[in-house]
């Protein structure tokens, strides 16, 4: 029915992206179910550690499936009933040693935030909303560019959070940020944005545009 995904660059004491996850599910099918699987980022291929996983605000202990171990089976005690509801977050940290250093970081549009998978019923579903939220929260002076609508931004404290909707017709979710300058060139009737870690000379933008 909902869900948030929210990134956090965190630079002390070591570079690494915080990712938080948060669903409100409902139980639509016809049974009972006594778990739910999740694609998450392997260990090895984004360095992902610290995964942690609630249930209603409790605790809960993932098990790992398949043979490549990117899918990750969350218990349900009790068993969760038809019609009601359950809050889900998923937490982790990320450290890919090519994307990320102390002045930027990029995720590519592929498996680094978790996919619920439907469950393994007839005709099961497990359909994410028609629209949700991805928030980037990076330090004040990080420019941010993501997939989906962006919502605008907002300080908090030394941080500034970045807001996108997201919708099934929008690009699979990607990141880019950094201590980027920005600048830019009206070049028939369209704006032309260049980000760079240092400013160009205005000829040579006039050149790019």
């Amino acid at each position: 029915e909902k869900q948030e995904i929210e990134v956090h660059f965190v630079s002390s004491p070591a570079q690494a992206l915080h990712l938080r996850a948060t669903y409100h599910l409902k139980n639509i099918g016809n049974a009972p179910l006594d778990s739910l699987e999740a694609i998450l980022p392997t260990e090895s291929n984004l360095d992902r550690r610290n995964l942690t996983i609630q249930v209603d605000g409790h605790p809960v202990t993932s098990q790992p499936t398949g043979e490549d171990a990117r899918s990750a089976r969350i218990p349900f005690d009790p068993p969760w009933p038809v019609k009601s509801r359950r809050s889900l977050v998923i937490e982790y940290d990320l450290a890919p040693p090519d994307q990320l250093t102390q002045d930027s970081f990029y995720l590519h549009p592929n498996n680094w935030y978790p996919a619920l998978l439907p469950p393994k019923h007839l005709l099961s579903r497990a359909d994410p909303p028609d629209q949700w939220d991805l928030r980037v929260r990076v330090p004040d002076g990080f420019l941010v560019h993501a997939s989906g609508t962006p919502r605008g931004s907002s300080r908090s404290g030394s941080d500034r959070v970045f807001r996108f909707t997201q919708r099934p017709g929008d690009f699979r979710p990607f990141i880019i940020s950094g201590r980027y300058h920005q600048q830019q060139l009206r070049s028939n009737g369209l704006t032309v944005n260049f980000w760079s870690f240092q400013r160009l000379p205005d000829d040579k933008i006039r050149r790019a545009g």
